[in-house]
C-alpha cells in the first residue's frame, strides 16, 4: 500500500502537455553556435518561453528572434483539434481556429470592452434620516457651548486661585 503525504485524487492525464524551456536559452552553446539554428527535434512537444513586449522596440526584436530561429512551429488552428478550459459556470474554449463560450462561436477582439460605471445611489430623504441628522447638529452645538464653559470657569478659577496668594 502506497502512503501518501496529501492525497486529493484530482489528478488528471492530458492528452497532450508541453515541456517549457527559455528561449534564452538556445541562443548560444559553448561552440558559439546558435542552438535555434540547428532545427532540433525535441523528443516532447518543448514550448519556448519569452517575456511579453513592453514596448514596440522589444516587439521588433521579439519578432526578428523568432524569425531567425529555424523550427518547425505549431499552429494550434491546424494541429490541434480542441482546447479546454472551464471556470465556474463558464466553459471557453477553441476548435480549429474558432473561440468558443459556453459551446457559442465568439469573436475575440485586441480591445477591451468599456466598462460603464453606475451612478451613485442616493438615499430617500425620510423623516429619521433628517432626525438623525438634526440631532447630530444639536449635539455638537451642545458639547460646543459646554466645552466653552468648562474653558471660561478654568480661566476664572485660575484667577482667583492666583489672587488668594497675591498680598493685598
Amino acid at each position: 500500500m502506497t502512503t501518501y503525504a496529501h492525497q486529493d485524487n484530482q489528478g488528471t492525464v492530458f492528452d497532450q502537455a508541453f515541456y517549457g524551456v527559455s528561449a534564452k536559452s538556445f541562443e548560444t552553446l559553448k561552440s558559439g553556435d546558435q542552438l535555434s539554428k540547428l532545427a532540433l527535434n525535441f523528443a516532447i512537444p518543448t514550448a519556448l518561453t519569452m517575456t511579453m513586449p513592453d514596448s514596440e522596440t522589444s516587439l521588433h526584436n521579439l519578432t526578428r528572434q523568432l524569425s531567425r530561429m529555424n523550427y518547425q512551429w505549431f499552429d494550434p488552428a491546424q494541429q490541434m483539434t480542441t482546447t479546454m478550459l472551464k471556470s465556474g459556470t463558464a466553459t471557453i474554449s477553441y476548435r480549429r481556429g474558432t473561440y468558443l463560450l459556453n459551446g457559442a462561436p465568439t469573436q475575440v477582439t485586441d480591445n477591451a470592452p468599456a466598462t460603464t460605471t453606475l451612478a451613485a445611489v442616493k438615499p430617500a430623504e425620510s423623516w429619521m434620516n433628517r432626525f438623525f441628522k438634526t440631532q447630530g447638529s444639536v449635539l455638537l452645538i451642545f458639547f460646543s457651548v459646554t466645552l466653552g464653559i468648562f474653558v471660561l470657569f478654568i480661566v476664572i478659577g485660575r484667577r482667583v486661585y492666583l489672587n488668594m496668594f497675591k498680598p493685598k
